[in-house]
């Protein structure tokens, strides 16, 4: 059996566009309707993925942002240990010299420990590696050193904050992976990751989002 494709047809002159295409065999012909083709828009969606600038931010910057966030959760403990210890160093000197140890001693121990703690994880390095970033419906992965890795997965997001300059994606209460805005090629690329990445990370069912 010979198949043979003819020439488009129009059924008018509405448009360049041909309306019909005619297929003949030896026995018989067909004809398909091309406005009735539509793309496969959700299979397309499925794979794209969003490529990023390359780009990072400094260890003091990640760091700030992180301190803030413990201080926001624990500044009213600090501060009643510090009224505690200032009362009754007006009674004896002693507790002066305690607060004194909390305020040149305990706080910067601290402070070395949190900074060592959260600069070995995974959200933290590759927040401040310089990087570009492949982002899709899975999670995101890090091109670095012309070696591409899977970091993020939309699964481990617990919760998602916006920052003027920044998106921060939290894997823990004070673990996140710092997104910034200009990273993204075009305006046109951040408003897809938050039209389509994101509510993967959240996990925001399709008839939930806004339209």
């Amino acid at each position: 059996m010979h198949t043979t494709l003819t020439q488009p047809c129009r059924a008018g002159n509405r448009s360049e566009i041909p309306d019909f295409l005619l297929f003949t065999t030896d026995n018989c012909f067909f004809c398909i309707n091309l406005h009735n083709i539509r793309p496969n828009t959700h299979a397309m969606n499925e794979t794209t993925e969003i490529t990023t600038d390359e780009y990072h931010i400094g260890y003091i910057r990640y760091f700030t942002l992180l301190c803030s966030e413990i201080i926001r959760d624990w500044w009213n403990v600090a501060l009643l240990l510090a009224a505690a210890l200032t009362i009754a160093a007006c009674y004896d000197l002693r507790y002066g010299i305690v607060l004194l140890l909390v305020v040149f001693v305990i706080i910067p121990m601290l402070l070395f420990f949190v900074f060592y703690h959260y600069a070995l994880l995974p959200e933290c390095l590759y927040s401040v590696t310089p990087k570009s970033l492949v982002i899709d419906k899975q999670g995101i992965d890090c091109m670095a050193y012309e070696t591409r890795r899977h970091i993020l997965k939309w699964s481990d997001v617990k919760r998602m904050t916006t920052t003027r300059e920044a998106c921060l994606l939290y894997t823990g209460r004070y673990t996140f992976f710092y997104l910034p805005y200009e990273a993204f090629a075009t305006p046109a690329e951040r408003q897809r990751f938050f039209d389509e990445m994101v509510p993967a990370a959240l996990r925001i069912p399709d008839d939930k989002q806004p339209e």
